[in-house]
């Protein structure tokens, strides 16, 4: 039984959304996010969709453009006109043809990957972090 539309959290098109967002339902990105997504269920970024930042979920399937940190449990798909660039952590991936991935990808048992993930994301978030403190004037 699939799911209707109204249990889809959107971010439409023209939409700019950053910071730390998370979902027990579906979501679709078609808009722009920067921050981080954690969702319980499955994460469609649209073919206008872009993210920068870092993503877990069940299910990732991407056609717009992602950079970061992208775990998907069960699996991640890049569909023809994805553009993803960073470190992809999944148990399958499927790249169809047309498809970019730059990075680096990670693959195995769950147990693993998790732990892979918070360390990766660890290091993000300090490294993130670091560079607000670096551009915040220091009012001397």
């Amino acid at each position: 039984m699939g799911t209707k539309n109204h249990e889809i959290n959107f971010i439409q098109e023209g939409t700019t959304i950053s910071g730390t967002l998370s979902a027990t339902k579906p979501c679709r990105i078609d808009g722009e996010v920067t921050g981080e997504l954690a969702c319980e269920d499955k994460v469609a970024i649209g073919p206008s969709g872009r993210f920068d930042g870092i993503i877990s979920a069940r299910e990732i399937v991407i056609e717009g453009e992602v950079k970061g940190i992208v775990f998907g449990k069960d699996r991640i798909v890049l569909l023809s006109t994805a553009k993803v660039a960073g470190t992809v952590l999944t148990a399958s991936l499927i790249v169809q043809e047309g498809a970019t991935f730059n990075g680096t990808c990670h693959m195995g048992e769950i147990q693993l990957l998790t732990q892979t993930f918070e360390t990766l994301k660890k290091s993000e978030t300090n490294t993130i972090s670091l560079a607000h403190e670096q551009a915040s004037p220091t009012g001397s």
